[in-house]
Parts: C-alpha cells; sequence; structure tokens
C-alpha cells in the first residue's frame, strides 16, 4: 500500500505543507493508509489540540511535582479536539550533496470527546482565531472513549500502533502532551510523577525514544527563542543557507497519494502557505525593525496585549531578522577590531582564502533603510495556518524541527543522536525533565494490562523487523 512516489518532488525550503483530514466520513476509508505510514515510518511527530490547558499557576509552579498534579487534573478534565500525525520516511543520505532525504504524510484527525469534558474560553478563542471550526467538530469528529473502555475506540487503534511500532516520537514541549496521550487514549494517569515517568518510559524504551524539538532548541542548539513558529522557521531558514553553502541539510518530499484513494483524499488535503519571505536569504531587511517589534512576542510567542491592541508587529520572520542585523553588528565590531591589530599582508591572504570558499548563494544580509516596515508586510508571505488542521501542520513544524536539529548526526548514522532523547523541558527550569524508571517507582495494575497486549505486538513484528531490514541506500 505504498504512496506513489512518481510526482513527488524534494525540497529544502518547503514552501507548503500539504495536510490530509481525517474526519468520521472518511475515517474508515482511510485509516489502513494512515496505519501503514506510521509503520513505513523513521519517525512519527505528534500534535494535540485541546479544549484547555488548566489554571496558570499550576502549569508553572516551581515544584515538578506540583506541575505534574496541575498537568493530571488537566488531562482527566478536558478533551483532545484534534491529533496531529506526522510521519517521516528516511529515503536516502548522500555524504558528497551533504543531503539527508525523507518522504513526508502529514494527517489531522478532527476528534471529540465520548464523555463530557471542560471547555476553556481562553481555548476556544485560540482556536477560532486559528480557524478551527467547532461546527464541523461536533458534526464530523471522531468520537473517542477516553482511556481503555471501549476495545474499538479508533484513536487507541492508532496510539497502540504507534507505540508497538518501536518508532521515534517527536513533541514540541511534550510534557502535556504525554499526560493528555497517556490519560485519553492508554489509561489513567497515576498519581506520582515518578510513577507516571516509568510508565512512559514503558512505552517509549530505547528503540522507540521521545524526541523534544523545544529542548533541542534550549539545551542543543541554543536558539534565542523555543516556542515551536520560531524554531520552525529558524529550521527552515538555516536549511536553505546551509544546503546554498555546501553544508547538511534535510530535503523534504512529499509524496502523491495511491490512486484508488484520490476521490477519498481530493477533497480532504489543505495545503499550508509556508513560502520564505522573497528573494531569502538575500532578501531586503528594514533598517528600523527594532522599534516596530512586539518584544513579548519576539521572545515567548504570544503577547497577552495582542487582542487589545498592540501596535506592535507580532511576526516571527522579522524576529529572525533582527537576530540577523545583531549578528551582522557583532561581525562589523569583531572585523574592526581586526583591521586595527592583524597586518594587512595577513589580512589579504586570509580574505582571498575566504572568498575561494564562498557560496554563490550566501548573503550579506544588509539592513535596507530605504526599505520600511509597511512595504515588506505588504507582499511578504506568512505561515498562514488556516481550517481546522492546525495540530497537522504543528506535527510537521515539530518533527521537521526535530530531523534539522540533528542532520549531522542522520547523515552518519542514519538516526537521531540517542544523547538527546527522553528529556522534556521544563519552563522556568534549569534542567530538563528526565523520563527513566526509578527504583520505587509504581505502574498500576491497568498500566501492565494494556502494556502487555502492547508488548505482544512488539514481539510479534521485531522477528519481521529484523529480517526484512533493508540497508539504507546512498547516493
Amino acid at each position: 500500500m505504498e504512496a506513489d512516489t512518481r510526482n513527488a518532488t524534494s525540497r529544502a525550503d518547503l514552501p507548503e505543507i500539504p495536510v490530509f483530514e481525517l474526519t468520521k466520513s472518511n475515517f474508515e476509508k482511510c485509516l489502513p493508509y494512515l496505519l501503514v505510514s506510521i509503520k513505513e515510518a523513521d519517525l512519527i511527530a505528534l500534535d494535540l489540540e485541546m479544549s484547555g490547558l488548566g489554571p496558570t499557576y499550576g502549569l508553572r509552579a516551581k515544584d515538578t511535582e506540583t506541575r505534574y498534579t496541575a498537568f493530571r487534573d488537566s488531562a482527566s478534565t478536558r478533551g483532545i479536539l484534534s491529533l496531529g500525525i506526522a510521519t517521516f520516511k528516511l529515503k536516502s543520505t548522500s555524504d558528497e550533496k551533504k543531503r539527508v532525504k525523507y518522504n513526508c504524510q502529514v494527517f489531522n484527525i478532527l476528534t471529540y470527546p465520548s464523555r463530557p469534558f471542560t471547555m476553556e474560553p481562553d481555548a476556544m478563542k485560540f482556536l477560532l482565531n486559528h480557524g478551527f471550526d467547532f461546527n464541523k467538530l461536533t458534526k464530523d469528529g471522531v468520537l473517542y472513549y477516553p482511556g481503555r473502555v471501549d476495545k474499538d475506540c479508533p484513536l487507541r487503534k492508532i496510539f497502540d500502533a504507534i507505540l508497538s511500532e518501536s518508532k521515534p516520537v517527536a513533541l514540541h514541549n511534550g510534557f502535556l502532551d504525554l499526560c493528555f496521550l497517556y490519560h485519553q487514549l492508554f489509561a489513567d494517569l497515576p498519581e506520582k510523577l515518578e510513577d507516571f515517568l516509568a510508565s512512559i518510559a514503558d512505552l517509549f524504551p530505547e528503540e522507540s525514544s521521545l524526541i523534544d524539538s523545544k529542548y533541542l532548541a534550549e539545551y542543543v542548539t541554543r536558539m534565542h527563542g523555543s516556542y515551536l513558529e520560531y524554531v520552525f522557521r529558524k529550521c527552515q531558514r538555516d536549511n536553505v543557507s546551509d544546503k546554498c553553502q555546501s553544508r547538511a541539510y534535510i530535503s523534504i518530499s512529499f509524496s502523491a497519494y495511491r490512486t484508488d484513494l484520490m476521490n477519498e483524499l481530493a477533497t480532504s488535503i489543505e495545503r499550508t502557505n509556508c513560502e520564505l519571505p522573497l528573494d531569502f536569504p538575500n532578501h531586503p531587511i528594514p533598517g528600523n525593525l527594532k522599534e516596530h517589534l512586539c518584544e513579548r512576542y519576539t521572545n515567548h510567542g504570544f503577547c497577552g496585549s495582542r487582542d487589545r491592541g498592540c501596535a506592535k508587529l507580532h511576526d516571527v520572520d522579522f524576529a529572525l531578522d533582527l537576530e540577523i542585523l545583531a549578528a551582522q553588528k557583532n561581525r562589523t565590531r569583531r572585523k574592526r577590531r581586526y583591521d586595527h591589530i592583524i597586518p594587512a599582508k595577513l589580512k589579504e591572504q586570509n580574505g582571498a582564502k575566504e572568498s575561494d570558499g564562498e557560496s554563490s548563494c550566501s548573503s550579506t544580509f544588509t539592513a535596507t533603510s530605504t526599505v520600511t516596515v509597511a512595504e515588506i508586510t505588504k507582499s511578504k508571505p506568512r505561515i498562514a495556518v488556516h481550517g481546522s488542521h492546525r495540530a497537522g501542520v504543528d506535527a510537521f513544524m515539530t518533527g521537521f524541527a526535530a530531523l534539522f536539529q540533528n542532520r549531522m548526526h542522520l547523515l552518519r548514522y542514519q538516526k537521531c543522536n540517542p544523547k538527546w532523547t527522553s528529556q522534556l523541558p521544563l519552563s522556568g527550569k534549569q534542567f530538563p525533565l528526565v523520563i527513566r524508571k526509578s527504583v520505587n517507582a509504581v505502574v498500576s495494575g491497568e498500566h501492565m494490562v494494556a502494556f502487555f497486549s502492547i508488548e505482544l505486538l512488539r514481539k510479534k513484528k521485531r522477528p519481521a523487523a529484523e529480517k526484512f531490514d533493508d540497508q539504507l541506500p546512498k547516493e
């Protein structure tokens, strides 16, 4: 049941993201295709849209145990309204081209809890602002039963498939997502954090470890920001620049769907535009950009005054452009010191060496004071996340960001760096939360029963995977 890849194109700049939406109307027919995509994937990225997150004071509690208690309460009283899944299959690597090539499929499942749940006004407002269709959700959402009450729950069938395939799973700021996934689709959450971590360690062992793109951004690549849109956009821009300068990069192709599913899929695919700024990486940058940017949005990805008329710009591309200007100033400052200290003859030799290795599409990133912010915003592309497929787009962003930040390890070893797995970022904390079993941890009987069925599926698939594990092609 492989997808037809004859018309697929592989890109580094990712101008658009095609998302296939699953609803009650097409779910049964298209579920086999999703399950095959999960089976063939080398990385699976997940994202959730929830009906609320719970009280802010609990979610940001200093004590990690208290924070988990708040997460536990949120996961047991709120619901999952949308589940995004992006599957990435490693097709080839090329040492000569410094390319790691993936095939990707993106799915968004509209989901509707069968039990009463809390719908927070702020969450509803956020979803409505991003084009979420609540009428469509109530009419055509895929009904699911939290926990393991109903053996035929379609969402649990998908989650069990992800667990049983033992593939690495990518999340962004995944602590709360894991609480929701566990409680809604596996078993009741334990009361203690150490018991929860032990349970998650069962579900995601070393061979199918968790990769958190926010953790990578904060602790590994040390990005200035770590909210998802920022991390994805920076990875997307750096990916194009790395390709131009003959450095390691990620290439993504979105396959055409099977012919026998085309009629069903044609009306269910929405494409999200995420083109980079025109002429990137040689695009003009306004010289007065700093005074127009909202500092809170630039640093955190949200602005509490935005709905109350904040006149500043809330734009991740401009935030990244501002970083370019700051880096440019630092380079100019260093060059002045260099010019003052180094003899002219040595400078000429070093300058010749630098120009010899310069790529034809490298950029000087020069700020253009004659171009205004208003002129740029008229035509500059934005990440236009619209419709009810936001979770699917976010899942793709998460997976791509995780792969890009692992690109050197992927090029050498065809897998993500195991040193950077099973660690979750904690807001306001210096150290991440490590997923592992402690000596005193106790898992529930409900967990043991549910996990036993996952282990049986893993044992059935393990010999087949070892027998037919072909070597990854090298270009």
